[in-house]
């Protein structure tokens, strides 16, 4: 006689393992997108103008080692004033990205309505975060709901389909 049995208890920390790298891997994703949709719009409404290394500000890293970082200040003119502006860092090796030797132009891009607000145009200023969030927020998403998924339905055709809390399983 088939009698129902009560079906087994699903192993939820591990499903609440899975669920929370996904919910990371979402988060990751959205804050790549508000900042990838950021960095366009500051892109399309910037001004472009042409900026001068002026110096280097140099950064060394604590933690016993002999390495340092050093950033470009650029300096550039809107309606006669000047306002400076950090360029991308780099280190020593010049492994980050390539030295601006002092009296170099560069292209910086300004805000019309606030001057002030700058940058020096380059591809990892504007995309390096929002693809590296992005990235990362797509492959934690897609491997923590598809693990997710696989596992929950393998259980599920382990365990059988006979309703909620049973099995067709005879004892």
């Amino acid at each position: 006689m088939n009698t129902p049995t009560k079906r087994p208890i699903r192993p939820y920390p591990f499903y609440l393992v899975l669920l929370f790298v996904a919910l990371i891997g979402a988060m990751f994703l959205v804050y790549g997108v508000m900042s990838g949709v950021s960095s366009w719009a500051f892109a399309s409404r910037a001004i472009r103008t042409q900026g001068t290394v002026v110096r280097h500000d140099y950064l060394v890293i604590s933690g016993g080692t002999s390495q340092s970082k050093s950033r470009p200040v650029v300096s550039y003119q809107v309606g006669g004033k000047s306002y400076d502006v950090f360029g991308p860092s780099h280190d020593e090796q010049g492994l980050l990205s390539k030295k601006s030797p002092i009296g170099s132009q560069v292209t910086v891009l300004y805000d019309p309505d606030r001057p002030e607000e700058a940058v020096v145009e380059s591809f990892g200023v504007h995309w390096g975060g929002p693809l590296l969030y992005g990235g990362l927020g797509l492959t934690f998403l897609l491997l923590g709901s598809g693990w997710l998924w696989h596992h929950w339905r393998r259980w599920d055709s382990q365990v059988g389909e006979a309703g909620p809390g049973l099995t067709n399983r005879s004892t």
